[in-house]
């Protein structure tokens, strides 16, 4: 009997680990490798409970951050990682993608979906070449160590760029040999999420922007690939089924527009279609990217009558001209029920074609 793993959640593999729960992911086997993370609401109530003191770097004078913040950024690259176990659960074969005419659909929003994965990845990747490149400075010290980049006080009198420009010209040129494939850069493999995440309380003055952008950026493309699905499905669904479809062609620019579009060739037999988008986290994740987009992220009263109505676990709604605060933990629940979402209405859409 094959023992199985035990159970380790992404945020604590290193790179090596993850890459190994990848590739078993992609051949196929990653049942047991790769579990979906814990609820990300729960996680943010005990992120609060827990909050620790803030922390002000006083020698950069960097802005105060919370602890908490690096739970949340990790949040943030894990973005998008529930729909990837989700994805295994809609058994829609090539063959019965192709019969009811969604196989370019489908093939568009798992393309859209990596590319938000890759986005969400961007920091790790950053943060391993980050140290990659302090081993290779290291190496090109040892190797040479008559090149001390930090001059000396007398050195420094006479030419205080001079040493540093003799040992920057050498990194350098030991870097162009590794883009050559010349020179092998140095490579670790012993670092995780939270190491990755420590950004988020460590960084510079700008970390909490970039942060910001990072997290509003997830949320945008995730809801521009349910967009862009939507469209695809209605089209390819009118394609194979013409005489349950008016001639003109539909509107998709918002979830209001999807859902009347939808309305007139699923009003009957839709299999759940409408059960789907008219999922508040839709709403939800709708109203976060207007108001980001629309309203350069302040709260209006537009915004708080959306949610006002929304039954659901917590709606964050500040008062009117306050900053939405989309922190890591909410980007990344927004981002999975939209990819969630976007999963099941593949599976109704093809369930109507096939049933109509």
């Amino acid at each position: 009997m094959k023992r199985s793993k035990p159970y380790k959640p992404f945020w604590e593999m290193t790179t090596a680990e993850l890459r190994e729960a990848t590739r078993q992911f992609d051949a196929g086997d990653g049942g047991a490798a790769i579990k979906p993370p814990p609820d990300a609401l729960a996680q943010q109530r005990r992120a609060r409970q827990k909050k620790g003191p803030q922390i002000v770097d006083t020698a950069n004078k960097a802005p105060k951050r919370a602890p908490d913040a690096v739970g949340d950024l990790s949040a943030s690259m894990r973005a998008g990682l529930r729909h990837m176990i989700a994805s295994r659960s809609i058994e829609i074969g090539p063959i019965d993608a192709q019969a009811a005419g969604l196989a370019s659909a489908i093939e568009n929003f798992d393309a859209n979906f990596m590319r938000l994965r890759f986005l969400a990845q961007l920091p790790v990747e950053a943060f391993e070449y980050g140290i990659a490149f302090h081993m290779l400075h290291v190496e090109v010290r040892r190797e040479n160590p008559g090149m001390d980049p930090l001059p000396k006080k007398d050195e420094a009198e006479a030419d205080p760029s001079l040493a540093s420009l003799v040992f920057t010209s050498k990194l350098n040129e030991t870097l162009l040999e590794c883009l050559n494939g010349k020179h092998k850069l140095p490579r670790i493999d012993a670092f995780n999420y939270l190491q990755v995440a420590g950004l988020a309380v460590l960084g510079t003055n700008w970390v909490g922007k970039s942060i910001e952008a990072f997290n509003a950026s997830l949320l945008t493309q995730a809801w521009i690939a349910f967009e862009i699905l939507s469209e695809d499905l209605w089209k390819a669904a009118q394609t194979m089924r013409p005489s349950r479809f008016p001639k003109s062609s539909g509107r998709f620019q918002s979830l209001a527009a999807i859902r009347r579009t939808y309305q007139q060739p699923f009003s009957a037999n839709s299999n759940g279609v409408f059960n789907i988008l008219n999922d508040p986290w839709l709403d939800y994740a709708a109203a976060v990217r207007n108001v980001l987009i629309h309203k350069n992220g302040k709260i209006d009263p537009e915004f708080r009558a959306q949610v006002a109505k929304l039954e659901l676990p917590e709606v964050v709604s500040p008062v009117d001209g306050e900053n939405f605060p989309l922190t890591g933990m909410l980007t990344a629940t927004l981002v999975d029920h939209v990819f969630d979402r976007g999963l099941a209405l593949i599976k109704a859409v093809h369930d109507w074609v096939l049933s109509n």
